[in-house]
């Protein structure tokens, strides 16, 4: 059905669309740019289109020259007027988003009735035809282009000043907190839609360990070629690009948190009540709404659930190192080592304190370090720790004797005697087991002299008999 056709018969919808796209191109010919554009590329089609014709090149250059003329004085006179005059309504605005929509969905849909031959031709075709030598040396102009002196921050001061100014920031929250309550309930129905197709939903997930095996392939791969340089090597280019890092910046960063800090802490405490800072204010009432919004039962079970869940991948744990003698043996090493390296950091850490230019030096660091530390606190928080302990023997009085006892019977006293002949056999090792044990015996020899007839005092005589023989 042609244009005319379509008027003839009265077809509303076919007539508004071509009303419709004669608007779209009346607003494009009203930008003078198209204007221009149209006014250079049209005598070049009319001259190509005529041929070699001798009378078809003599009306094309005509007619060519005539619309050339006539978008370029339209252009100058579209100039001439106000910009508004030059603005597309909404109603050609849509036409525009149409023909893009449009063009879109038929390109996709034809990419879908391709056959996979014809699609990997047209992907290779695409392939040939970018010209990547082309990106590469665009991309390396844009590089030079940074590297060039020159000072744009007026530009770039003007360009942000404009923007800013013309928008109200103050929307923000409240389009945030609109969009909100509208895209929820979007975001709920493609749930329930996507979901009413259970199989495609697992088919999506069992793609994720063939993408998790892609990314560790490409990964591995891409370690794979710096294994590849001799060691020597990649330690100096490592060693090149931590040198390279700028310190001056990374203190700068450092001297801007710790500043952040403190002046949080100071105003934390100014705006805050006397002895209540703000900041731990607003975190507690966080922490009790969301303790609020918590199910209390629900996350006790899987609290729960997941220290069963630890427990057990511990313990497959324990019996795949015990099936593996090479693996065990390699773990105990390597925690040994680790135990063995954080004792050589302690060491190092006091023996900087050692370090220390005088006692003074010293004593003035300890004591400004120890100032908060209320002996008095930690005394009274042992002192709880024993009155709960006691409060739970008032109730079950038989625990901790059975823990105790129990703890008792499966010491193994014959190690621990050859530990001790060991240590006695060692001068330094036998005076440290000596300098620990005589006050924990001075201490029960004290108690049985204060209660002779205690539990205590029988367990001492008792041991005390044994070992006359």
């Amino acid at each position: 059905m042609t244009p005319m056709d379509a008027t003839v018969t009265g077809d509303p919808d076919q007539a508004g669309k071509q009303d419709g796209d004669a608007r779209l191109v009346r607003a494009l010919l009203s930008s003078p740019r198209c204007c221009r554009l149209v006014g250079t590329v049209a005598p070049e089609i009319l001259k190509s289109l005529a041929g070699d014709g001798r009378l078809k090149g003599l009306l094309a250059r005509s007619v060519g020259r005539r619309i050339q003329s006539d978008c370029f004085a339209r252009a100058q006179k579209v100039e001439s007027k106000n910009q508004e005059s030059c603005r597309l309504d909404p109603a050609l605005s849509e036409q525009v988003i149409d023909l893009a929509v449009d063009h879109l969905n038929q390109s996709l849909a034809a990419w879908g009735l391709l056959q996979n031959s014809e699609k990997a031709a047209l992907l290779a075709h695409l392939a040939k035809r970018f010209d990547t030598a082309t990106l590469g040396r665009a991309l390396t102009a844009t590089l030079q282009l940074a590297q060039e002196d020159g000072d744009n921050r007026k530009l770039l001061r003007d360009k942000l000043t404009a923007f800013l100014e013309a928008t109200d920031f103050g929307e923000m929250t409240d389009a945030i907190d609109a969009a909100r309550k509208r895209l929820l309930p979007l975001w709920e129905e493609a749930l329930e839609v996507t979901w009413s197709y259970p199989s495609k939903v697992v088919s999506i997930l069992a793609a994720l360990p063939s993408l998790t095996g892609l990314t560790l392939e490409v990964a591995a791969r891409g370690l794979a070629p710096f294994n590849q340089l001799p060691p020597d090597m990649l330690v100096d280019v490592v060693a090149a690009l931590i040198q390279d890092i700028d310190a001056r910046a990374v203190g700068a960063v450092v001297n801007q948190g710790t500043e952040l800090v403190r002046k949080l802490h100071v105003g934390s405490t100014l705006i805050g009540s006397p002895g209540r800072p703000a900041l731990p204010q607003a975190m507690d009432r966080l922490m009790d709404a969301i303790l609020d919004a918590v199910a209390r039962e629900a996350l006790e079970t899987a609290q729960e659930k997941l220290g069963f869940l630890a427990e057990a991948l511990a313990e497959k744990r324990i019996e795949r190192l015990e099936r593996r003698p090479e693996w065990n043996a390699a773990q105990l090493k390597a925690g040994l080592k680790n135990a063995s390296r954080q004792a050589r950091t302690i060491a190092r850490q006091v023996r900087c304190g050692e370090a220390l230019p005088s006692d003074e030096t010293l004593a003035e660091a300890v004591a400004e370090g120890l100032g908060d530390l209320d002996a008095g606190e930690l005394a009274e928080a042992c002192n709880r720790c024993i009155d709960l302990a006691g409060r739970v023997m008032t109730v079950h009085p038989d625990l901790a004797p059975d823990q105790v006892r129990a703890f008792a019977e499966e010491i193994d006293m014959d190690a621990i005697l050859d530990c001790l002949a060991l240590a006695s056999a060692a001068p330094e090792n036998g005076n440290a087991i000596i300098g620990l044990a005589v006050p924990l015996i001075h201490s029960l020899a004290d108690n049985v002299e204060a209660e002779p007839d205690s539990e205590l005092a029988g367990a001492l005589r008792r041991l005390g008999r044994l070992m006359n023989g």
